[in-house]
């Protein structure tokens, strides 16, 4: 008996050692690959075009990244790069920060958003290839010389399919000649709707349920397909980058109402919300643009009773439209149902379909 309680606890104990290894090999696998990342020297951001493809050839050097100057998370483009290697063989990756494609010889190997291996196939790229990445709101696919070769679905998938991070190309081994790499959207949209976890879906991604649903979705069958450019990122705030950016995407897209709608994390500092969202205002008046500001919602574990009152107070004292989560969701402080939420502050259908009918009436109000 002795002896078989010391085979069983030997063989726990090689049992735990192997994982332990394997745990630490794919740990280091992804560290290896953002220190490759953070050592590559970028060049010609400028030659990543968005909506139009490049008029010149441009030659990618080994230990060289393109990255796209901006990281967004629209809710629909393509990602597309035509490259021919100099070299027979070429070793690099094509993607979204972390997510995207890493081509090894013939060899193909799909990440998700956080880095982690999914599956791989093969393609020789050897001779020159087109790839094109392909999101939409319920899937992401991989496209090589227009043949589909590999496709994840949101409620299978959801970090494989929400890539955040800019768009990057780069070589670990051997060069290319780059003959585009451009970024398609939206063309001309009326409405850009941008903001945090609330307009990208927080609640559905969480719960795997129906991301179509989220109030920033529901809004576009009211008016012609793809006129409403949704750009929703989870986790961010309204701080300077994200000024910066909701401004470099309003000179993209050219809308004629814009939808702002941040707060919900920045409500342990009420101050930088009010800095960036005023920076924004200030650029979209001189502009001749329409701008809609949101209020924000409680957050676990976050005083909401001073900052994130200021933050909407000061947003309702802004004298343009609001789209008041708070007072759609809540009343005298508390949920006014709990139908509204699955967790404690990404709401819900429920929730979402209220939202989106403020949202209908603000641009009937403001585009008819």
């Amino acid at each position: 008996m002795n002896f078989l309680k010391k085979q069983s606890l030997k063989q726990l104990t090689i049992s735990l050692i192997n994982a332990s290894i394997i745990l630490f090999s794919f740990n280091s696998c992804k560290k290896d690959k953002q220190e490759i990342r953070d050592i590559l020297r970028p060049v010609n951001p400028e030659y990543i075009k968005f909506n139009e493809k490049s008029i010149s050839i441009f030659r990618l050097n080994e230990k060289e990244k393109l990255e796209y100057p901006i990281s967004f998370n629209l809710e629909k483009y393509e990602l597309l790069v035509s490259f021919k290697p100099v070299q027979t063989y070429v070793e690099g990756f094509f993607g979204k920060g972390m997510g995207g494609v890493k081509f090894e010889g013939k060899k193909l190997s799909f990440y998700n958003n956080k880095g982690d291996l999914l599956s791989t196939k093969e393609w020789n790229v050897e001779e020159g290839v087109e790839i094109k990445i392909k999101k939409d709101i319920e899937s992401i696919k991989y496209f090589f010389d227009d043949i589909l070769m590999e496709s994840f679905e949101i409620k299978d998938q959801s970090t494989a399919v929400l890539l955040r991070g800019a768009p990057i190309l780069y070589f670990e081994k051997g060069a290319a000649e780059i003959i585009y790499f451009s970024i398609n959207s939206y063309k001309n949209p009326s409405v850009f709707v941008i903001g945090d976890s609330i307009v990208e879906g927080g609640a559905f991604v969480s719960y795997k349920s129906d991301i179509t649903k989220k109030w920033s979705n529901l809004i576009n069958p009211k008016f012609p397909i793809d006129n409403i450019a949704i750009d929703g990122y989870g986790g961010s705030k309204m701080d300077l980058e994200t000024s910066n950016r909701i401004i470099k995407e309003i000179d993209i897209f050219k809308p004629k109402l814009v939808f702002v709608c941040f707060g919900t994390n920045n409500t342990s500092n009420p101050g930088e919300y009010i800095d960036n969202a005023n920076k924004i205002l200030e650029y979209c008046k001189a502009k001749g643009l329409k701008i809609v500001l949101s209020t924000s919602l409680p957050r676990p574990n976050y005083a909401f009773s001073n900052s994130g009152a200021a933050i909407n107070d000061w947003v309702r004292g802004s004298k343009i439209d609001v789209l008041d989560y708070y007072n759609y969701l809540y009343e005298n402080g508390y949920i006014i149902s709990n139908r509204f939420f699955d967790d404690s502050f990404h709401p819900n259908v429920n929730g979402n379909k209220i939202i989106a009918e403020h949202a209908v009436e603000i641009i009937n109000k403001n585009m008819l």
